[in-house]
């Protein structure tokens, strides 16, 4: 059992590194409509984490034999949720909205200001939409 998990550690670092070097993180996470993404970002991110993944694995199961004189799988797959759970949560990080060209709308309800304060207001409405 001791191979097969010290197999899997390995086979995620060399995931990990090449996510990481090579950035290709569409073998990992799709690219989301309407967003862009920091590729580059994410592909050290998501590589660094599979490495750290593979890497505490192996390990985990160096550990285990030393101390336990046996393997429990269940070791392997709470390192594992744990470090997917962080990559997929970080990988929020590197998504950036695009921009769109929709006009924000501000109700002011009627006669509740003088035409100065509605000069005022759309002066703002503007330039919200010219950062927008």
């Amino acid at each position: 059992m001791y191979i097969t998990s010290i197999t899997a550690g390995i086979v995620l670092i060399i995931i990990g590194i090449t996510v990481w070097k090579l950035r290709m993180v569409n073998i990992i996470a799709d690219r989301r409509p309407g967003r862009k993404t920091d590729k580059e970002g994410l592909a050290k991110w998501m590589g660094m984490n599979l490495i750290y993944m593979g890497f505490f694995v192996c390990l985990s199961v160096l550990a285990q034999i030393l101390f336990l004189k046996t393997t429990k799988i269940i070791f392997d797959i709470g390192i594992i949720i744990i470090f997917s759970t962080r990559m997929a949560a970080g990988a929020t990080k590197f998504e950036i909205e695009e921009k769109s060209n929709k006009v924000k709308k501000i109700k002011i309800p009627k006669g509740s200001h003088s035409k100065k304060q509605s000069a005022v207001i759309d002066d703002k409405v503007k330039s919200q939409n010219k950062e927008n």
